[in-house]
């Protein structure tokens, strides 16, 4: 499947409102970024909540037009946003066995989890993108 991208904010619409409180807690660790130029082009970062014995990897993937792909190996990404993003462009089928979510996501609404949510706060803190 050819990937588009969607618009970062049409994703954070979709996020669950606790999605946003929880990222709030989260670590970001070992950031990488590329870049073509002086454009950012992708941020990838490892990421935890203190008291967890899990990390995840999460990226962001910055494409023309403000629109992004998205990619988290968290189970709240793989099981509910994975494949709803990846249905409409947002995201690859990374961690995903490509089933659709119909317990955890049935309307297939594209949103993010929290990992994706911090790093994304990291990259406007630190003025790499735009809030």
């Amino acid at each position: 499947m050819a990937t588009k991208g969607i618009p970062f904010q049409n994703i954070l619409r979709g996020t669950p409102a606790n999605r946003f409180d929880s990222a709030e807690k989260v670590r970001i660790t070992k950031i990488k970024l590329t870049r073509r130029g002086k454009e950012l082009v992708k941020a990838k970062c490892n990421s935890y909540t203190p008291g967890s014995s899990s990390s995840y990897e999460t990226e962001i993937e910055f494409l023309a037009n403000k629109r992004v792909k998205l990619s988290c190996s968290c189970d709240d990404f793989v099981f509910r946003f994975e494949y709803a993003l990846y249905s409409k462009g947002g995201a690859d089928l990374r961690y995903g066995n490509g089933e659709t979510p119909d317990k955890t996501n049935p309307a297939m609404i594209p949103g993010c989890c929290k990992h994706v949510i911090a790093l994304r706060n990291i990259l406007i803190e630190k003025q790499y993108i735009e809030g």
